[in-house]
């Protein structure tokens, strides 16, 4: 692509997205963002545009992951995995603050983390996704702005709060080779930067501009209420177990969400457990047949031991799920949840990180399918020993930030759920005009 197939197909990009323009200067093209705002495109840029164009066959991208790699480089959108509003991004910030790891003016490799590349837009900018994003977020960021901007200004303030790692001199044989060597690099570089600077970046495995599916978090099965009175709790709260639950609610991580919630359903296991042993030894006790000598209390003694040693963790599980939440509305939000994902999540077999799972849409039966598949999930995030390597080699192990990680989000709305009912099912009634008496 010469000088003049730059600057047409730069001219047609912009008017796609609904950037008039207005003005020609020589090789210099003015284009109206705004009634107030307006952007050029210089000489310059139509070279840089054209000279990447003409290696841009080199790299590879995988479509829904922001991420170009060629064998000499490779560069990847970063996303802050913190909620703190600013940190030590606060320094980050500055447009002129990168961070550079290993030297610049020698052929060895080097990284650096900053705002994306000039390269890297000039990849994406004839995806139709990312023209929506750029469209969309300049229309935005300019609508208080006056003036004429700089392409590369344009620039700077589309991609304003995003970061990406850029791996330099790889020296690959490949883009695989490349790809295997520069997520080992990023990784390595990532934690060094956590440990010197208190800065917690991962590469993203969604583009901000990729077309976004129905999303878990999206999902409602109560509505919001609305309006700003409303009437006293009518029931009182187990405090610990609100606690586990607040947590799971303004985590942004789905794995400390899910955990969080998870330990609301926990908190209750061995009381559960117990009451059962309870019952069992009460009936025997009150028995009219039964005797307090060495042979009956033996058995009592063999209740007991019986209980702690074949009593495990998704028995307990089930048994609080049956004691606290209604097994019609389980299965209710079950299917509301499918219906709003148009798809078959739970009442199908599947594979949840290296467990087969199904959760029947009999009521009677739902219950302990929904507690395996819960059970399951609280493995993979809970237990990450090399021992299960074999078993866990296909990615069926849970990576943090990984793909694995959408995985758990399409779970939370159930964990979500069932910690709402348990809490629910374990208040206790309470009477304010006694209280207040």
């Amino acid at each position: 692509m010469d000088a003049f197939d730059a600057k047409e197909s730069l001219l047609d990009i912009f008017q796609k997205m609904g950037f008039k323009l207005y003005k020609e200067e020589q090789d210099n093209m003015f284009f109206q963002v705004n009634d107030t705002t307006s952007f050029y495109v210089t000489s310059n840029d139509l070279r840089e545009y054209s000279e990447f164009s003409k290696i841009k066959n080199t790299f590879f991208s995988k479509k829904t992951i922001p991420s170009i790699c060629s064998p000499s480089y490779r560069e990847h959108i970063l996303e802050r995995i913190d909620r703190r509003p600013f940190f030590s991004f606060m320094n980050f910030n500055s447009r002129r603050s990168n961070f550079i790891f290993g030297d610049e003016e020698d052929e060895n490799t080097y990284v650096e983390i900053g705002r994306p590349s000039k390269s890297f837009h000039f990849y994406y900018i004839s995806d139709k996704s990312y023209q929506k994003f750029f469209s969309r977020r300049i229309a935005r960021k300019l609508i208080m702005s006056q003036g004429l901007v700089s392409y590369d200004d344009l620039i700077g303030r589309l991609h304003e709060g995003y970061y990406s790692a850029k791996v330099f001199n790889i020296g690959a044989t490949s883009v695989e080779d490349a790809l295997r060597r520069s997520d080992q690099i990023m990784s390595d570089i990532l934690f060094q930067l956590s440990c010197l600077k208190d800065i917690p970046l991962s590469p993203a495995t969604i583009a901000p501009w990729g077309e976004r599916q129905k999303s878990a978090s999206m999902f409602k099965y109560d509505k919001v209420a609305k309006g700003t009175n409303f009437d006293l709790p009518k029931a009182t709260f187990n405090q610990d177990v609100v606690k586990y639950y607040l947590l799971g609610l303004s985590s942004n991580d789905p794995t400390l969400q899910f955990l969080a919630f998870y330990q609301v359903l926990e908190y209750y296991f061995d009381l559960i457990s117990n009451q059962k042993l309870f019952k069992q030894i009460s009936q025997r006790i009150k028995d009219p047949k039964f005797i307090p000598d060495d042979q009956n209390l033996d058995i009592l003694v063999k209740d007991i031991l019986t209980h702690k040693r074949v009593t495990k963790e998704l028995e307990k599980l089930t048994l609080v799920l049956n004691e606290y939440v209604d097994a019609d509305d389980l299965v209710s939000f079950i299917k509301e949840y499918e219906d709003f994902h148009k798809t078959k999540h739970y009442f199908k077999k599947r594979e949840v990180f290296g467990e087969e799972v199904n959760v029947s849409p009999n009521p009677n039966e739902a219950t302990y399918g929904v507690a395996r598949t819960i059970k399951a999930i609280r493995n993979a995030l809970v237990h990450s020993s090399d021992k299960f390597e074999g078993k866990y080699e296909d990615g069926c192990r849970h990576i943090p930030f990984s793909e694995t990680t959408e995985i758990v989000r399409a779970e939370i709305p159930l964990i979500k759920f069932l910690a709402q009912k348990v809490i629910i099912g374990t208040s206790k009634p309470i009477n304010y005009s006694m209280r207040n008496k």
